[in-house]
């Protein structure tokens, strides 16, 4: 039984956990804690977003607060979090995250609004003002 035990201990490591740890940078920043194997988490954004009152960026803008994302995948070089925003219409959100470099892909909606920027991997602090 010890045996076994220690052969477990050891093969463990070799395992590959799917937990995505990332704090995303871009005009609209965010961060995600996703486990795919639990398919369990949630994406943070700021809760400063509702002060830019855009008709272009209102569906981006209204996504403050954390919140679980609805759905996962991992398709091929690409993680993909779908998650339901507070908009009735056209509220599902798509995040894809380039597995290789880390840079990303959000979108809202139909897709006519979108973003990207930049992950590092963990949960970091969102940046103080810049100027």
């Amino acid at each position: 039984m010890r045996k076994l035990f220690l052969a477990l201990l050891l093969i463990s490591p070799l395992t590959k956990s799917e937990i995505l740890e990332l704090t995303c940078e871009s005009a609209f920043p965010f961060q995600i804690s996703y486990n795919f194997e639990t398919k369990e988490g949630f994406v943070i954004h700021p809760d400063n977003l509702g002060a830019i009152d855009r008709l272009e960026t209102k569906g981006i803008t209204q996504l403050k607060g954390k919140q679980s994302p609805k759905d996962s995948a991992i398709k091929g070089d690409y993680y993909v979090i779908f998650h339901k925003g507070r908009v009735a219409k056209n509220g599902l959100h798509h995040i894809y995250i380039n597995r290789r470099n880390l840079n990303f892909l959000a979108q809202h909606g139909s897709g006519n609004r979108s973003f990207s920027g930049k992950c590092i991997q963990g949960i970091h602090k969102l940046p103080d003002y810049q100027i």
